[in-house]
């Protein structure tokens, strides 16, 4: 790959910073406290996204980087930190197509953007979580005091409090039959009892 090659197949997503900046400081549910430090730079990607070969619309990476994507990631950083130069805790890739498809629905969200965008951002938001020690104590970076953490699994295709901030949005309603009992499956598996909690 070539630098041109890159330059086109990759850039940065100014709105998703901004919704990100807005879901960070007006975090009235309090969802995101350990996420204000962390650096995080969205990057669009053209052609289509793919994770584990199946498409996508957007996922989130952290250090250290595996895959194909390990080799890409001093490209990104360099072209696309921040003003400082710091290197991003985590880079969160977005499908051009997807973007622009989630721009269509002219309803706005808190944010002022299109709410299936800030949908979107939120989503990748709630994949972040604060590592804590084995007493449940939060953990936190010795040099700099900011969070440390860790990326979050979810159970469906969803997250909790993203279905109760957005509701029908969260997923296709004749998805959410089947991710309640993949997960309900996934629960009972896990805990040894057939309990479902999603509120």
């Amino acid at each position: 790959m070539d630098g041109p090659f890159l330059a086109d197949t990759f850039s940065l997503l100014p709105d998703a910073q901004a919704i990100a900046r807005f879901l960070l400081t007006d975090d009235v549910e309090q969802r995101f406290p350990h996420v204000r430090a962390a650096r995080l730079a969205f990057i669009l990607q053209q052609p289509a996204l793919t994770l584990h070969g199946q498409p996508c619309d957007a996922y989130i990476a952290g250090l250290p980087v595996q895959g194909a994507h390990r080799l890409l990631w001093p490209f990104l950083v360099a072209t696309f930190a921040s003003e400082t130069r710091e290197s991003p805790d985590f880079l969160i890739y977005v499908d051009q197509a997807a973007w622009d498809r989630r721009g269509w629905n002219p309803e706005l969200g808190p944010s002022g953007f299109p709410i299936e965008r800030e949908h979107l951002v939120y989503h990748e938001l709630c994949h972040l979580r604060q590592l804590v020690t084995k007493d449940g104590e939060p953990r936190y970076h010795r040099d700099d005091g900011r969070e440390m953490l860790a990326l979050a699994r979810h159970t469906y295709e969803f997250f909790d409090t993203e279905l109760r901030r957005y509701g029908p949005l969260t997923t296709q309603l004749e998805q959410v039959g089947t991710d309640f009992v993949a997960g309900a499956k996934a629960e009972k598996a896990r805990a040894g009892r057939g309990r479902l909690r999603v509120a």
